[in-house]
């Protein structure tokens, strides 16, 4: 496998380099990189004289119409692959046998935008540079929102807000989405800068400062979680204990009194015991619909109609939804999803030691990954989040992440060894570059 001297800039973070390799990428990358910030940031809802076209659709058919221009290049089916496809059609088929299919076709669009997100990250993401790429762009537009949160605390002097803080229109306008992504966020940014022993509280401290704003006390606990997968992979030693445990007691100290009497009042007060009461509505009616449940997002018709809930509530749960809404087979179908992310991850890492270069990189983008998902699926419990981007990117990351690797470390086993290149003179250089 060659390296350029791109990809050593890339790799030391210079931003020149960065942007020289990012424009070298084709029109398809672009097309999906933008399609990831219209949904993430939706800049057309934030600045309402951009609003004039559906930029989501738009960039998502360009993106796909220039995979098509530039000739389709097939890939090898993966179980992840499979999977995807086996939720999809469980999805469709609950959908049909729905109590009112009226409902679920009328948001079928939603999951069939992540359905084909999905397949389009590891076939557009099919090389180390690129997969780096993706990853950092994704990182750029979750720092964009973890900034705007950090700065929202700050501003209120650091109060505790009923409505918390929100990220941007759309997906994380809700402070409980926000604090979802934002803790899963912490996981990702802090492997991935740890990995080139960057400023690592920085950044992450942002999403850490917007968890704490967001006044999730699901967020909260899926931040929790996240510091405990770091500290694991980071091997657990006395120095990064008394680091952890100094940051949570930081933390502590700086959280307002009323969420900390949030905390303390967990189980008995209104909100919490609204969630039961879903919670224990949504397992019978699974056990109830125990093959395709009620139907893809009849939930929350069917606790306003059939259940007499009278407004419109959510599950609160995404295991409980996926259950509710798709029977025991999709959620069945959603978790096996989640084990295999953790196993290709684990496979990446051990890939990693024999990519030279990209060792730390892809180090940091599969440790990420998995302490990411952890504080999604945390978060999750409390919230409805099952057709929400979250989950859908991070398979389709974790994807490319892993087939990324095996490609490099099947290229290189086939060629003579070489020394390192950041140790090493014999750079290949790009076209065009001195």
């Amino acid at each position: 496998m060659k390296y350029s001297s791109i990809d050593v800039g890339l790799l030391q973070v210079r931003p020149w380099a960065t942007w020289k390799a990012f424009r070298k990428e084709p029109w398809t990358f672009w097309f999906l990189c933008l399609y990831l910030m219209v949904e993430y940031l939706r800049p057309q809802m934030v600045y309402p004289a951009l609003d004039v076209v559906p930029w989501g659709q738009l960039t998502l058919g360009a993106c796909l119409v220039s995979i098509l221009l530039n000739g389709w290049q097939s890939r090898k089916l993966v179980l992840m692959d499979l999977l995807i496809a086996a939720f999809f059609f469980w999805v469709l088929l609950s959908s049909i046998l729905a109590l009112q299919p009226d409902v679920s076709f009328r948001a079928w669009q939603v999951f069939a935008g992540w359905f084909i997100l999905y397949y389009l990250i590891p076939l557009v993401v099919t090389t180390p540079r690129r997969a780096y790429l993706f990853f950092l762009f994704f990182f750029v537009v979750n720092l964009k929102m973890s900034q705007h949160g950090a700065r929202t605390w700050v501003m209120r002097g650091f109060a505790f807000a009923d409505w918390g803080a929100t990220g941007s229109p759309g997906w994380f306008q809700n402070s409980g989405e926000f604090a979802m992504e934002m803790a899963g966020f912490v996981g990702i940014s802090w492997c991935l800068l740890y990995a080139f022993r960057l400023a690592v509280l920085i950044l992450p401290g942002t999403a850490a400062a917007s968890v704490v704003a967001s006044s999730s006390r699901g967020g909260q606990l899926a931040l929790l979680a996240v510091g405990c997968v770091l500290l694991f992979f980071h091997k657990v030693r006395i120095r990064n204990v008394v680091a952890v445990a100094s940051v949570l007691a930081m933390g502590w100290i700086v959280l307002p009194a009323q969420q900390k009497a949030r905390f303390q009042t967990m189980g008995e007060d209104p909100s919490s015991e609204s969630r039961l009461t879903y919670w224990r509505a949504s397992w019978e009616v699974a056990k109830n619909h125990p093959v395709t449940g009620i139907g893809y997002n009849n939930w929350p018709s069917y606790w306003a109609s059939v259940l007499g809930g009278g407004r419109v509530e959510r599950i609160h749960n995404s295991t409980l939804q996926a259950a509710a809404e798709t029977g025991f087979p999709g959620a069945a179908f959603f978790f096996c999803m989640i084990f295999l992310s953790f196993r290709l991850n684990a496979q990446t890492r051990r890939r990693a030691r024999r990519m030279g270069p990209w060792k730390e990189a892809y180090w940091g983008m599969a440790t990420g990954l998995d302490a990411g998902m952890v504080g999604f699926l945390v978060a999750s419990q409390f919230m409805s989040v099952l057709y929400y981007p979250i989950f859908w990117v991070s398979f389709g990351l974790t994807t490319a992440v892993s087939e990324t690797s095996r490609k490099a470390v099947r290229a290189t086993a086939r060629q003579p060894h070489h020394p390192p290149l950041l140790h090493s003179t014999s750079v290949v250089p790009e076209p065009g570059v001195g």
